[in-house]
């Protein structure tokens, strides 16, 4: 199993460099101990998670409430021009 340290750092790497804000990613090792990414679901199975509704709920709401603040500060043009994603990243 991959450190939680480890995974939070490859979680924030693909949130960033792919823009994704809800996902899962399944991992394996090599015989030499490196850790690599072999899929990504961007809408992850939530049957096997326990009380998946609140978090699925707030995540949603979120979404909305961010999308909302956006459209209404394009519309008074408050709108910060968006920082350019990169299109790839490595975790070492």
């Amino acid at each position: 199993m991959p450190s939680s340290k480890l995974v939070a750092e490859v979680s924030r790497g693909l949130r960033e460099a792919m823009g994704l804000r809800l996902f899962n990613f399944d991992m394996i090792r090599d015989r030499n101990g490196n850790y690599f990414v072999i899929d990504i679901n961007y809408l992850p199975g939530f049957a096997v998670l326990p009380n998946y509704e609140p978090f699925l709920t707030k995540f949603l709401k979120e979404v909305a409430e961010r999308k909302k603040k956006k459209a209404e500060a394009d519309a008074i043009g408050d709108a910060e021009p968006a920082e350019p994603k990169p299109r790839c990243c490595c975790f070492h």
